[in-house]
């Protein structure tokens, strides 16, 4: 599951070096892999999914959200934010690890 993971990241981020905007990115077709949104977030404007804002002193950025199911019995969450210029190609993957639930927006927002 991780190598699924890595290869959907890595298969992504590859794309948006040659993506028009951030909102293209969601047409993105990936092997077991569904995009589910694309969306560029204003500077200072990230607001949590419980609703909560959070994070104000974060730049422009682009946020992706997908789900990887490489088997049948699989539904790997994935989010990848990228800023909307200036970006240097570099990634930064933070996790959980095991058999983890969750999203780590603090650790997204620190990268």
């Amino acid at each position: 599951m991780i190598i699924a993971k890595a290869t959907a990241l890595f298969l992504l981020a590859g794309f948006v070096l040659a993506a028009a905007t951030c909102e293209s990115l969601q047409s993105i077709k990936i092997p077991h892999t569904t995009i589910s949104s694309a969306q560029p977030i204003a500077a200072g404007q990230f607001t949590l999914p419980a609703g909560t804002t959070n994070f104000k002193n974060l730049p422009e950025f682009c946020r992706v959200t997908a789900t990887a199911t490489p088997t049948s019995d699989s539904e790997i969450k994935i989010e990848v934010w990228m800023p909307v210029s200036g970006w240097n190609g570099k990634l930064r993957g933070t996790g959980n690890g095991g058999l983890g639930g969750n999203i780590s927006y603090g650790g997204l927002a620190t990268a």
